[in-house]
């Protein structure tokens, strides 16, 4: 799975402005997270026509970037993120971006950006759903 994120100086109407870009262009976001980080606008989301969304928005003059996300499954349970994330800190991987995607009857499907992709799907392959 690939993940399209966008980062602005601190501005108004950022989430408007790419889901218009989007939208216009007939692509459907599928996941979206949005925040504002000290003087800075972050957008970060996956689309059902990827390489159609990440043209759109960089046709559009947004400066959009692009890194694979890892999903994998867990049980919904306390302490389940926190035992991966120690696996992969021991594994010496460091893991850029984690969301929690969906949760339903004991578990949970979550996003993880992680550095040394290989090694770090050695350490949790057990866990995988996709790395595509």
């Amino acid at each position: 799975m690939k993940e399209i994120t966008i980062v602005t100086p601190l501005q108004d109407g950022l989430i408007a402005r790419v889901s218009k870009v989007l939208g216009d262009a007939g692509i459907n976001i599928e996941n979206l997270d949005a925040m504002d980080v000290k003087q800075f606008s972050m957008v970060t989301l996956t689309a059902d026509r990827y390489n159609d969304a990440l043209q759109s928005l960089r046709d559009a003059g947004f400066d959009a970037l692009t890194e694979d996300v890892v999903l994998i499954h867990l049980k919904d349970e306390p302490g389940a993120l926190a035992r991966v994330t120690q696996r992969l800190y021991e594994g010496g991987i460091h893991v850029r971006s984690i969301r929690i995607l969906h949760r339903q009857v004991g578990e949970a499907m979550v996003a993880l950006s992680m550095d040394r992709s290989q090694e770090a799907l050695a350490l949790i392959q057990d866990l995988l759903v996709s790395n595509t």
